[in-house]
């Protein structure tokens, strides 16, 4: 672990039990916030939240 450069965590692809990147992070939060809005409210403002974490996720990571 000491000689492990913190900017380099993306390209490393050995460690599995390497914790999430802030970017994949960001992208579980919107997910979840996502199936948080379908679920409470009776699908008022569902879709109009799942457009906006959508828009939010293509805007992070491209289009899909």
């Amino acid at each position: 672990m000491a000689m492990m450069r913190k900017s380099d965590d993306s390209s490393m692809s050995f460690g599995k039990t390497k914790k999430q990147t802030a970017r994949q992070r960001r992208q579980a939060n919107i997910r979840t916030r996502m199936c948080r809005a379908r679920h409470h409210d009776g699908g008022a403002n569902a879709d109009r939240l799942a457009a906006l974490a959508e828009a939010k996720v293509v805007e992070l990571m491209g289009p899909r």
